[in-house]
């Protein structure tokens, strides 16, 4: 804009300096006409580079949202991998130990053959688990005993209770009800 009106200001002076119109070159509405279509191709020169603009930045957010698409997909697939089945049973009878059972102060008893202890199951603290029949559950940090609780009484469905430090579970149950136990997530 600065270099149109510069323009404009000198020729207007040389123009003016002038007595003979054929020795000024051009009359000053001739001069006018020049200078609003340098001013239009300027404003369609900056119209272009703003419509390019705006496409580039378009293209920008669609191949940012197809990039956040794409790790919404990955991480649902990673979480998908690792989430626990609503309403499926955690405890495998096939894997228990026969006449051992973990002890209130974290230590496996095999002084009661009738008892079964269930492998290492897999524990989050952040979701509601229920049992079907009465039990000891054994909460662990990775190998460090936390806690066992009797849940006794147990008719129908129990609710455990969350242990935040929990990452897994032991269930110590009598062998006659092994193929019938259920733990599950809510």
């Amino acid at each position: 804009m600065k270099k149109i009106m510069t323009v404009s200001a000198i020729t207007l002076l040389l123009v003016g300096c002038s007595d003979d119109e054929a020795d000024r070159g051009m009359t000053i509405d001739e001069l006018v006409l020049v200078k609003n279509e340098i001013v239009a191709e300027e404003a369609a020169l900056a119209e272009e580079e703003a419509e390019d603009a705006v496409e580039e930045v378009v293209e920008e957010d669609e191949e940012e949202e197809e990039v956040e698409v794409a790790e919404e997909d990955e991480t649902e697939e990673e979480v998908d991998e690792d989430a626990v089945e609503v309403g499926v049973n955690l405890f495998d009878p096939s894997t228990v130990e026969q006449g051992r059972w973990l002890a209130y102060d974290g230590q496996v008893r095999t002084d009661n053959s009738d008892m079964v202890l269930s492998s290492s199951i897999e524990y989050d603290p952040s979701l509601t688990y229920a049992i079907n029949t009465s039990a000891y559950v054994s909460y662990l940090e990775d190998d460090r005993f936390i806690e066992t609780i009797r849940y006794s009484d147990v008719t129908n469905e129990r609710l455990i209770e969350p242990r935040d430090a929990a990452n897994n579970i032991r269930i110590s149950i009598p062998a006659s009800r092994a193929n019938d136990f259920e733990i599950i997530v809510k």
